[in-house]
């Protein structure tokens, strides 16, 4: 997809960065057989059969290579999903700090696959569910074994809090990828609404010398009161994914750098 246009000013928009309606990412919009982000025919009618038929992919995906059902778990379909989104909010923009944004969502959609295909070697990923209760912060960690060119993580989570139909006060959970010695990596945005998400990058930003070796999830609840998500009492189910690879895409068989960019 082109990734070099503004967005459309006939696209979505959420009312404010703390709406339940966020989006979690930003299609591109198509006509005529093309597919680029700066059509004249524009409306969500191109963008939502881009995102949607992504998810289709990833369920059909998942019953293929994992032996695993996501059309059985949105919750986790979504948290990939998001691992799809490159967190870029203009063109030449990109924003490691994307979560919340109530116009690009997580950022433009860039699919990936899961495979030596669709990541750069060396490569790893992992998603899956858990507790979290008020004031309690869950440790993922990112990879057990050092691998030097492994430089860039992407990583989210999602929850679903019945209270977003209600428009009640929702949980919330605060997501950053850390050291395993306590230092910060990088932080996501803190804003109310049901998902997190993440880049760190070696030389963005000040983030340097990732090591995926020593490095994590953190996953913090905040304010949770949740009775009511399988958990117990003042618990957030919460689904996360992550995916971390090299960033040189130089690998042979992965994706060369004119198919899909650096994040």
């Amino acid at each position: 997809f082109r990734l070099s246009a503004p967005q459309r000013s006939c696209s979505k928009r959420a009312p404010s960065p703390s709406s339940c309606v966020l989006p979690l990412m930003f299609g591109p919009n198509a006509n005529s057989g093309t597919v680029a982000y700066d059509q004249t025919v524009c409306g969500t009618s191109f963008a939502a059969p881009q995102v949607s038929g992504l998810a289709l992919n990833l369920i059909d995906w998942a019953r293929r290579e994992q032996s695993s059902f996501l059309d059985s778990n949105p919750g986790l379909l979504h948290a990939i999903l998001l691992t799809m989104a490159d967190g870029q909010e203009e063109p030449g923009g990109i924003s490691p700090l994307a979560s919340g944004s109530n116009v690009w969502g997580a950022g433009r959609l860039r699919a990936r696959m899961w495979n030596e295909a669709g990541l750069d070697a060396p490569w790893t990923f992992r998603a899956g569910s858990v507790c979290v209760a008020h004031n309690e912060t869950v440790l993922i960690p990112i990879d057990g074994t050092p691998r030097p060119d492994m430089n860039t993580i992407k990583a989210a989570i999602y929850w679903y809090d019945v209270r977003h139909e209600t428009g009640g006060a929702i949980d919330k959970i605060n997501l950053a990828l850390g050291r395993v010695d306590g230092g910060l990596i990088r932080a996501s945005n803190a804003v109310t609404t049901n998902y997190e998400f993440v880049i760190a990058r070696d030389g963005y930003g000040g983030t340097d010398d990732i090591d995926t070796s020593q490095s994590e999830m953190w996953i913090t609840g905040v304010d949770v009161t949740a009775d009511n998500a399988g958990c117990g009492t003042n618990k957030m189910l919460v689904y996360y994914a992550f995916i971390a690879e090299d960033a040189d895409r130089d690998d042979a068989e992965g994706p060369a750098l004119s198919v899909v960019e650096r994040e």
